[in-house]
């Protein structure tokens, strides 16, 4: 299940819009101050020593600062009104961009979680990250013990109009340590007959923590190599827009892989789920939604 929603972002302030990362400095003489920055990003100083550190800076609670915000400045799109890719303005307050029933993106209410998810969105589009995830299960249990599931190293979404998830290449772990192959699952994700699908599960358990120590009568692989592995994946969530210069998304939302009672190479695993929480960008509009 997904939701398509997209956070419309204006482009004619008097200084730089950017997200709410935690710390936001902003240097202007004036509120019309062609010159003026205001940037926020994250940072394990305080907001002040930054400050400080960059000559003529002050902390605000938010780029733009009140009063200088568009909204602030012109109307804001009305419920029901077009938000389309490439019109200016945002939706009012309380309100999201997303498809109507007819397919047309336009201003609607939106929930509390929805603005907060949309928020979360958007701060990613606009940082240096192109993904952002935390794991809710963080182990799996298996015949050769309960791993530890690393976190994710790749993550290419693929989306349809209005910013829908149509595909996902996930890499949980990857590379290599002291010249052996680290713990690593890949889940490749495709759209088959209207509905998101695990494609293939490839991958390296046989360094993942919680392995258990191997028998000495019979090696154990911890190979993994599946096509359509009995693995479903349940998306819910929400699009806004990726910040690039053509239409393209980012995703946002929990990403529930649930794991059948199954079998792969030499591992057998229990029936549970791998839950991940967070964003994945961007990706430029390409073929169709899955199916209500």
């Amino acid at each position: 299940m997904q939701r398509s929603l997209g956070s419309r972002i204006a482009t004619t302030n008097e200084v730089d819009e950017c997200s709410d990362l935690g710390c936001c400095l902003l240097n202007q003489k004036s509120a019309t101050d062609s010159a003026a920055r205001c940037t926020c990003f994250e940072t394990n100083a305080s907001c002040e020593a930054e400050a400080q550190a960059q000559a003529g800076s002050v902390v605000v609670s938010k780029c733009p600062p009140p009063g200088e915000a568009p909204s602030d400045t012109k109307a804001c799109i009305a419920e029901g009104q077009s938000c389309r890719f490439g019109q200016p303005g945002d939706c009012c307050s309380g309100t999201l961009c997303a498809p109507n029933a007819a397919g047309v993106l336009v201003c609607q209410t939106a929930t509390s979680e929805d603005l907060a998810l949309a928020q979360q969105c958007t701060r990613v589009a606009k940082s240096d990250d192109l993904n952002r995830f935390e794991l809710l299960t963080p182990t799996l249990r298996t015949s050769i013990g309960e791993l530890a599931v690393p976190g994710v190293e790749f993550s290419f979404e693929g989306v349809g109009p209005n910013g829908c998830l149509n595909d996902w290449d996930l890499t949980l772990g990857g590379g290599l340590s002291a010249g052996r192959p680290e713990c690593t699952f890949r889940f490749t994700v495709d759209l088959q007959g209207g509905k998101l699908v695990v494609a293939r599960l490839d991958g390296d358990v046989s360094e993942c923590s919680g392995v258990l120590p191997a028998p000495t009568t019979k090696p154990v692989s911890g190979f993994l190599a599946a096509s359509n592995p009995a693995i479903d994946l349940t998306f819910q969530g929400l699009a806004c827009e990726a910040q690039l210069v053509f239409e393209s998304y980012c995703v946002a939302g929990t990403f529930d892989f649930h794991i059948h009672e199954t079998k792969i190479g030499d591992v057998s695993f229990e029936d549970q789920h791998l839950i991940l929480r967070g964003v994945s960008c961007s990706a430029e509009p390409k073929g169709n939604c899955p199916s209500p």
